[in-house]
C-alpha cells in the first residue's frame, strides 16, 4: 500500500507541472490520478479492522485550489 500511494502521489507531482504549463491537455490526468488516490485509499480504509478513515489532508496539497500559490483553476470546457 505504502509503495502504491508513493507512486501515485509522484505521478500527482509530475502531472500537476505538467498542467502547469498545459492545462488543457494534463488537467484531466491530474483529475484521474487524484481519483484513483483517492480509490486506493478507500480500499485501504476500508481493509483496516479498525475501521479506519482516510488519513487527513491525503486529497488536499497545498497549491491545488485557486489563489493558492501555484494553484490551478479547475474551468470545464465546453462539450466535456
Amino acid at each position: 500500500m505504502k509503495a502504491a500511494e508513493e507512486a501515485y502521489q509522484e505521478a500527482l507531482s509530475i502531472r500537476r507541472e505538467l498542467a502547469k504549463a498545459n492545462p488543457e491537455a494534463y488537467l484531466p490526468d491530474v483529475a484521474r490520478t487524484l481519483n484513483n488516490l483517492a480509490n486506493l485509499l478507500r480500499r485501504h480504509a476500508a481493509d483496516e479492522s479498525s475501521g479506519g478513515s482516510l488519513p487527513g489532508g491525503a486529497l488536499h496539497s497545498p497549491g491545488t485550489r485557486e489563489g493558492q500559490p501555484g494553484g490551478l483553476p479547475f474551468r470545464m470546457s465546453p462539450g466535456r
